[in-house]
């Protein structure tokens, strides 16, 4: 009801853009509806994009802490050599890989900020 009051107000105000002094038009409105809907359903899928890679930037973190809490514990003198450097190239790949996923997704917010 009260979007319907707005609108026939706006459709009695007098188009400055044109030059005849038409009103607004009910299509000028739709069109700009449209694209708002547009831009709305197309950011909202960025940031739940975005969102997601956070989440599992978070996860990944969370296995880096848990590979090097296996350093730090007794376990690790159970370990025989080949088991120990195992662990230790997975958690140098882990923490290489974490670092390039959090670079992508600072690019990614920093460049989402700006547009």
């Amino acid at each position: 009801m009260e979007t319907c009051a707005e609108l026939s107000d706006l459709l009695n105000l007098t188009n400055p853009h044109l030059a005849d002094g038409c009103k607004y038009k009910t299509g000028l409105f739709m069109r700009q509806w449209k694209k708002q809907r547009k831009f709305q359903s197309t950011h909202t899928q960025e940031d739940n994009d975005i969102q997601l890679k956070l989440v599992k930037l978070y996860k990944d973190e969370a296995i880096l802490d848990l590979l090097g809490n296996r350093l730090i514990g007794p376990e690790v003198f159970l370990a025989t050599d080949d088991q120990a450097n195992e662990l230790l190239d997975n958690i140098s790949q882990k923490l290489d890989q974490l670092k390039k996923d959090a670079e992508i997704l600072n690019q990614t917010v920093l460049t989402a900020e700006v547009e």
